[in-house]
């Protein structure tokens, strides 16, 4: 019988193969790896662009407005010639000389100013009566632009809109005594008329209460009430204003 083969064995083939994988392994060359380069920042579009310019251009707004606002505050919370108001009512004067709001000057200041705006209107209300077939007037806007109140009036008007009474509120109160109103006169034309001028503050922007009727009179209540300062059926000065307080006369 011819002599058997002699079989490897398996751990003697296993280290022929390691062998070998490691001779291929340092007969290759090694491996390069390259980093990918990075990818570039991406543009903003357009779209974008006009969001961002359109909110930076809110935010300067707005810190003008914030700024501009702070400026107010401080400037109202200042003196009362910053906000153009004057504590006694009307529009506040400027100058070293101008009187203290709520002082005994003051006080006179104001009634001073209202005397005189109730003497204005007296003799506005006489001219106008001069052109409105001899009645006075109700309202003190014909007064001020008679041509929307007489028909067929043309000509200058009798007050001007922009007289005040600081540190007053006015009031006027007329009828027509029943009779009836000339088609050339103005529909809201009275016979008799008061003007009542109150304090705002009594005590602070003024110390009296004022009325001035038709007949040119004024007079004055020295608690700055209006009660019993007028009388409501005859439309004018009550005699105990004029006996007590008579300011002025025609």
């Amino acid at each position: 019988m011819p002599p058997k083969k002699s079989t490897p064995a398996a751990s003697t083939i296993l280290i022929t193969l390691d062998q070998r994988l490691d001779a291929v392994s340092q007969d290759m060359p090694p491996l390069r790896v390259d980093r990918l380069p990075p990818e570039p920042p991406e543009r903003p579009s357009a779209s974008t662009d006009s969001q961002s310019a359109w909110a930076f251009g809110v935010g300067a707004v707005v810190l003008l407005v914030l700024a501009t606002g702070q400026g107010c505050l401080k400037d109202a919370r200042g003196t009362p010639e910053a906000a153009n108001v004057s504590p006694q009512g009307g529009e506040a004067r400027s100058g070293k000389g101008s009187p203290r709001p709520g002082s005994a000057e003051g006080i006179r200041a104001n009634e001073a100013a209202t005397i005189a705006s109730i003497r204005t209107i007296i003799s506005a209300q006489a001219a106008y009566q001069s052109a409105n077939q001899g009645l006075y007037e109700s309202r003190l806007e014909c007064l001020s632009d008679p041509m929307n109140c007489i028909p067929w009036y043309k000509g200058p008007r009798f007050l001007d809109p922009a007289l005040g009474a600081p540190g007053y509120v006015r009031s006027m109160h007329s009828f027509a005594k029943g009779g009836r109103v000339p088609a050339a006169a103005s529909a809201t034309s009275a016979f008799s008329y008061v003007m009542i001028a109150r304090p705002v503050m009594v005590g602070y922007t003024g110390a009296r209460a004022f009325c001035g009727d038709s007949q040119g009179r004024i007079c004055s209540s020295a608690d700055g009430s209006t009660d019993g300062l007028w009388d409501p059926l005859e439309l004018l000065c009550s005699r105990a204003c004029l006996q007590s307080g008579l300011v002025d006369t025609p």
